[in-house]
């Protein structure tokens, strides 16, 4: 097990150092069964590829799953900032080694909606539906973003035969009922972008006549050359389809409403009846000194609002990149602070344990037991028996028992502002964007601007509203 563990510190180092330059000794893959790569990425691949030196646009990118995304989502990420440097990418990599979608499935939440990304690349090599499907349609409730998911790369030589052949063992069947059917239906279904890795990567195995093993460090993840093959081929579907695009869609999920346009002051307010779950106001050319537009939503200040102060992700187990505690949720409002747990009266395995949490502002907020759902004095933390599934786990496979006062940490980050102030502007090449508040309640919402002066009112240039939607479905 420890050598698991230090097969996740490699693949940790190996994502920081990108290999995905051209190489004379690796072929380029192709994939001549291509059917309009990208289709179902319009919105974000159309601000990528519409940038420009005279308006930048802002995307933000998040990969996320296992170790083998951590790999290849580095290379991923210098292949776009090379192809577009026009553009401001704010990336995250946030992919958990070791973690099946029964597991991203707790951290989702955390890790997905507090980015909010314009784009996320997503791939996971567990084969249960059930948690796979609640990844995608949780992020699809909560966030505006695009969706590129990836089914599996071959590790087997016996993958590369005939898959009717594959079809009479129990085991393939299942390996290619996930990636030939699941996934693709999933997509298709929940209109994502889908990216059939696993029928390339065998043609270019059988074209240049090596087995699976030898793009691949280990049983499964890839070594450099490997890492080279998957960047090409996901590079491929990152592409804008004009064709597909429909600016009436995405003007439901993100829309911008220009002052002096599209909404105008009456005195010192300004009130927009919106749907959606986040608010940017963009900053206008000023000098940055403004006394300030007050907020408010539904007649309350942001930071008010359950879910515009979010938390992040609890600290690893020691030895680990697993968080020992899979998810932090809250029944009330959280304020801005530092939180600790620390576990006591645990036993061998650490399947039975106590703990008790503290804020740096909440102070001392109760003790709790790991077999039952937890709720802080406050109501700030929520901690629920599944939440622990992975600890134990954890403790098993490092065989060390937990430091003394061993503790996990995380903070609540405000994701809103009460008060806009505009940070000084002196063009609009790149937009200047103020997060006024982010993961409320979806639904109807109003919301209410306060101008303090009109040098303020003048400050601000547009206000951006993101709607979260499903598609239909028959």
């Amino acid at each position: 097990m420890k050598k698991l563990l230090l097969g996740f510190s490699l693949v940790l180092s190996l994502a920081h150092s990108v290999c995905a330059e051209e190489s004379p000794e690796w072929p380029v893959p192709e994939n001549p069964a291509l059917v309009h790569p990208g289709r179902y990425l319009t919105r974000s691949m159309a601000l990528i590829t519409e940038s420009s030196p005279q308006q930048r646009n802002t995307v933000r990118v998040l990969f996320y799953g296992q170790s083998i995304t951590a790999q290849w989502s580095w290379p991923v990420q210098e292949y776009l900032k090379r192809s577009y440097p026009d553009v401001d990418f704010v990336f995250a990599h946030r992919a958990i080694g070791g973690f099946g979608a029964e597991y991203l499935v707790r951290t989702a939440p955390t890790d997905i909606n507090s980015f909010y990304p314009d784009l996320m690349i997503f791939h996971d090599y567990t084969r249960v539906p059930e948690p796979y499907e609640a990844i995608i349609r949780q992020a699809l409730e909560n966030t505006t973003t695009d969706i590129l998911l990836t089914n599996d790369h071959p590790t087997l030589p016996a993958q590369l035969e005939d898959e009717e052949t594959q079809m009479q063992s129990k085991r393939f069947a299942r390996i290619l009922q996930h990636n030939r059917v699941f996934l693709p239906d999933l997509c298709e279904r929940y209109q994502i972008e889908f990216a059939d890795i696993l029928s390339p990567w065998k043609q270019y195995l059988h074209r240049n006549q090596i087995e699976p093993q030898a793009l691949l460090r280990d049983v499964v993840h890839l070594n450099d050359w490997g890492i080279f093959v998957m960047r090409h081929l996901i590079q491929d579907y990152l592409q804008y389809q004009p064709d597909f695009a429909d600016p009436s869609v995405w003007n439901e999920k993100v829309k911008t409403y220009k002052l002096g346009q599209d909404l105008a002051w009456q005195g010192d307010r300004l009130e927009l009846e919106f749907e959606g779950n986040k608010i940017d106001l963009v900053a206008g050319i000023n000098e940055g000194n403004t006394s300030g537009i007050e907020i408010y939503i539904d007649g309350r200040k942001p930071s008010e609002l359950l879910g515009t102060t979010a938390f992040t992700r609890a600290s690893a187990y020691p030895g680990t990149w697993w968080p020992a505690v899979l998810r932090v949720s809250s029944e009330t409002p959280p304020v801005v602070e530092d939180w600790s747990l620390r576990i006591f009266d645990y036993n061998e395995e650490l399947t039975d344990f106590k703990f008790e949490v503290t804020g740096s502002v909440t102070g001392a907020d109760g003790i709790g037991s790991s077999g039952e759902r937890f709720v802080s004095k406050s109501g700030r933390v929520v901690i629920e028996p599944e939440d622990w599934s992975k600890l134990a786990r954890a403790r098993s496979m490092t065989k060390e028992a937990p430091p003394e006062d061993f503790r996990i940490t995380w903070k609540a980050v405000a994701h809103c502002a009460d008060l806009f102030q505009a940070p000084a502007v002196s063009d609009y090449v790149s937009e200047t964007l103020v997060v006024a508040a982010q993961g409320f309640e979806p639904g109807k919402h109003t919301l209410t601007l306060v101008a303090r002066d009109s040098d303020s009112a003048e400050s601000l240039a547009a206000i951006r509203i993101y709607n979260p939607s499903l598609p239909e479905m028959e």
